[in-house]
């Protein structure tokens, strides 16, 4: 063979690679378009999935932040309350200092008294037969009569 031939065998050869190579190159590119629209059809189908899925962490994000709120609410109540209490409480300590300062200025005062009185948890006489006052709601109580032992009442009930 001589060489033409032998150049005209290399281009052949070489024109037959070529083909082969540009080939499986365009049948490896339409597989990858055919495998990414099949996953833009799998997208396509599952996109509303995850779009309710988003829908529903919204909403209950949405729930969390409004259940938030009512406690931070319900926790300035609480303090608000708890704060009027206190000063319920500090008035109502005032309130009974006042009066057994004025119960001692009064035993002071007084010549019959044979000795100062007690405080007003423990104090029982036999002039306490009038209804007494409920400090706490600032109202006469009139199921309550102390006796002269200071533990009985009208309905059975035991004094405070």
């Amino acid at each position: 063979m001589d060489a033409l031939g032998w150049i005209v065998l290399a281009i052949v050869i070489v024109v037959v690679v070529l083909l082969l190579a540009w080939l499986l190159t365009r049948r490896r590119t339409q597989h990858r378009r055919t495998e990414a629209a099949h996953l833009r059809a799998q997208v396509a189908e599952r996109a509303p999935v995850a779009e309710q899925r988003a829908a529903i962490a919204d909403e209950t994000a949405a729930k969390a932040r409004r259940a938030a709120a009512e406690a931070s609410e319900k926790q300035a109540e609480a303090a608000r309350l708890a704060s009027r209490a206190k000063v319920q409480r500090e008035e109502a300590e005032s309130v009974r200092s006042e009066l057994d300062e004025q119960r001692e200025r009064a035993d002071r005062l007084d010549p019959d008294a044979a000795a100062p009185s007690a405080p007003a948890e423990s104090r029982a006489s036999a002039d306490d037969t009038e209804p007494r006052r409920d400090l706490r709601t600032d109202r006469v109580r009139t199921d309550e009569v102390r006796t002269d032992e200071g533990d009985a009442s009208r309905e059975g009930r035991h004094s405070v």
